[in-house]
Parts: C-alpha cells; structure tokens; sequence
C-alpha cells in the first residue's frame, strides 16, 4: 500500500493506493481518496470486501446480529459523509445456515450522522 498526503493541514488530501487492511477474518482491497477541507469529503474511493465476516463488526453494534456468514462486495463512494454516493455489488453467503449466496446491487446516496439517511437509494437484491 502507498499513502500520499499533500496540502495544509486546513486542506489535507490523503490518497491510499493498492490499500490491503485485514482486521480478523475480514480483508478491505483498494482505494481510498479523503478531503480534509470544511468537511471530511471521500473521493477516487473503490474497494473490496473480500470478505467481509459479520462477526468482525460485533465491537461496533450494541448487540451481535442475528446472522453470520461473511459479504464479498466491491463499492465506488464519493462525496461528503452527510452525502456519499455510493454504487456497488454484493454477495452474501453463510454456509453454516444451509442457504445458497444471495447477493444484488446498490446505488444511491447515504448519509452519516444522526441520525443517518438514505435518499435516491436503490438495492436490486438477486434472487434465492
């Protein structure tokens, strides 16, 4: 992975190139642009899940969900936290559960904060 930061703390860019983050059974592939200006803002974002397990995201729920099994996934994002525009597909598969993997696309605009929002979102799920 190369990281690059360019600009005045006031207008920090911050570029992420062929990023490989693992945390637990989980792996993010990719690129990750960040704005620091007025607002933290994503741009020339693009990564993959590969994958993702559910239960890596157990210490940032209140509770574990009530599933398993693990998302493979690549997203493009852009824009502001409040605002990311976000495109993408995605597969989820849990063997333990006897299911075959499920997965579709999204597109649409998401918004962080509190509480968060979505606008304009589109999740085309795939058929079992």
């Amino acid at each position: 992975m190369s990281l690059r930061a360019s600009g005045p703390v006031s207008a920090l860019q911050l570029r992420a190139t062929d990023a490989d983050v693992r945390v637990g059974q989980s792996r993010l592939l990719g690129e990750v642009g960040v704005d620091l200006g007025d607002e933290l803002r994503f741009v020339e974002t693009d990564v993959r899940l590969e994958p993702l397990a559910v239960r890596d995201l157990d210490p940032w729920t209140e509770e574990p969900l009530p599933f398993d099994g693990e998302v493979r996934a690549s997203l493009v994002a852009e824009g502001p936290l409040d605002a990311l525009s976000v495109a993408g597909n995605f597969e989820y598969e849990d063997s333990k559960a006897g299911l075959p993997p499920s997965g579709g696309e999204v597109e649409g605009v998401v918004g962080f904060g509190d509480p968060w929002r979505v606008s304009d979102l589109t999740v085309t799920i795939d058929p079992l």
